[in-house]
């Protein structure tokens, strides 16, 4: 049985010199934009086929995690990456797809050694709509809610087809069940039907457990689907322990519990946003120790213990 062909890559090119599409979003969003985007292109290549669908809710709370900003700072900068065209606009816009066309060219090299064709824009797009069913066999039709551009480029994608033969076409079809399965990591794609069983959260416990250590926190009513899924998520990459941790130490924290200049108290969703939730964890919020009071003066006891504990070292006696 043949191997299968590597469909990501180790590195790629990274420039000391930088245009001014990184000017700009370093300028507006300081470091953290420079941050995103490097791990962004990191990310797209490890990527199977060097793309990545943020569609998934799962998927863009694990890249948040990865670039260690806020969702809300994430969305501003992937828009402003597509605008300036660093990644594809119409793919992000229309599809939440993130892929570059310049940084597939930069790796370009990779595939030609290994005599291999790189996905293109439309081999993203036909698999797309393959996997959402949007490419009826026989009555093609284009989906609504498309811009121009995209409907022209979908078009020529169901054109072609309409020209695979139904026994490549229904290979296709079947490999969405395979796709269902893996899901992308730090480490690239895993193959979830090798791995062990993923433990249960019992989230009426962890509602429970979050109520009755929250100190002056909101109580929590009811976990939402959106909930669930970060929690999810968060138990993935980092245990059930460090869930139980970080509700923890945020009732530990004078900071979390409103003993700031504003007066602000953390809540429920705040601690489990993914960026936060690694602060925590790492203890940035934690209660530092006070200072010594520099100004209590030693006593005529203590004077005499320092004097005697300093002949005992210069004669080398022991008490």
């Amino acid at each position: 049985m043949a191997r299968e062909q590597r469909k990501d890559v180790d590195y790629f090119p990274h420039d000391c010199n930088h245009g001014r599409k990184m000017h700009v979003i370093e300028a507006r969003y300081g470091n953290d934009g420079y941050a995103v985007w490097f791990k962004l292109l990191e990310q797209l290549g490890k990527a199977n086929n060097h793309f990545i669908d943020i569609s998934d809710e799962m998927t863009l709370m694990f890249l948040t995690s990865v670039f260690n900003v806020d969702e809300k700072t994430t969305i501003n900068i992937l828009q402003d990456l597509a605008k300036i065209q660093a990644i594809d606009r119409e793919l992000f816009e229309d599809h939440k797809i993130l892929w570059s066309d310049k940084f597939c060219n930069s790796i370009e090299d990779a595939y030609r050694k290994r005599k291999q064709k790189m996905f293109s824009k439309q081999d993203i797009l036909s698999q797309k709509l393959i996997k959402n069913d949007s490419i009826p066999r026989g009555n093609p039709s284009i989906p609504r809610g498309l811009t121009e551009k995209t409907r022209k480029t979908t078009q020529k994608v169901l054109n072609t087809a309409e020209s695979i033969p139904k026994e490549e076409y229904s290979i296709v079809k079947e490999r969405k069940e395979e796709e269902r399965k893996e899901e992308y990591t730090p480490i690239g794609v895993v193959d979830f039907s090798n791995q062990p069983d993923k433990p249960k959260i019992d989230f009426l416990n962890l509602v429970t457990f979050f109520n009755e250590n929250r100190g002056v926190m909101p109580e929590v009513k009811k976990l939402s689907d959106t909930r669930k899924k970060r929690i999810i998520a968060l138990e993935r990459q980092h245990g059930k322990k460090a869930i139980l941790q970080v509700i923890e130490k945020s009732k530990s924290s004078d900071f979390m519990q409103g003993q700031n200049k504003e007066g602000w108290v953390a809540n429920y969703d705040w601690i489990f946003k993914p960026a936060n939730f690694i602060k925590i964890l790492e203890d940035n919020y934690a209660n530092r120790e006070k200072p010594r009071n520099s100004n209590i003066q030693p006593t005529d006891a203590d004077h005499k213990k320092s004097a005697v504990s300093a002949v005992n070292a210069m004669f080398g006696q022991s008490r």
